[in-house]
């Protein structure tokens, strides 16, 4: 199957999935060392696509969609990708935030990106103190989604939407 057969990353992620159940799609053993996973981790497509499902369904019932923005200060931990892939099957944009990101970084990718939420974990929630959060609503990973605020013309993507508003440090 060639890469333009899919409609975005959720789309590859969910045939991958119902394929290949039982395949790893996230691993860290414990050697990693990471702090918010001593014992490591394995995460098997099946299972992830189930809380991926859940999640976009919040999401959608909130009102999230294509035309919408959400910022993502996750870290490169699982709970990353479960975002991402739920927001984008419903066709919206994600905007990761460098967690080490200075407050006045941090408010202005917010304005730039017009983001209406931004889902922090609850480890890196002190990183938003002194930023203006613009639109955006800060949650952490527990908190209920709320609704969103942007006119959506989808809850699903299409292959040339922007999947991502990427900012770099250089």
């Amino acid at each position: 199957m060639s890469l333009d057969t899919y409609r975005s990353p959720s789309d590859a992620f969910a045939t991958t999935a119902a394929r290949r159940p039982d395949a790893p799609f996230l691993l860290a053993p414990a050697s990693a060392g990471l702090p918010y996973a001593p014992q490591g981790f394995r995460i098997e497509y099946g299972a992830f696509k189930t809380e991926v499902d859940r999640l976009r369904a919040e999401y959608a019932a909130a009102g999230y969609g294509r035309g919408a923005r959400v910022a993502l200060l996750l870290e490169n931990r699982p709970v990353f990708f479960l975002h991402w892939l739920a927001l984008n099957a419903l066709g919206v944009s994600i905007v990761p935030i460098n967690p080490d990101v200075r407050p006045d970084e941090l408010s202005f990718q917010l304005e730039l990106s017009q983001a209406d939420l931004l889902v922090a974990a609850s480890d890196r929630v002190q990183v938003t103190k002194g930023a203006e959060l613009g639109r955006a609503r800060l949650i952490d990973t527990d908190s209920r989604i709320p609704s969103c605020q942007t006119d959506v013309t989808a809850q699903s993507p299409e292959f040339n939407d922007e999947c991502a508003l990427l900012f770099t440090s250089g």
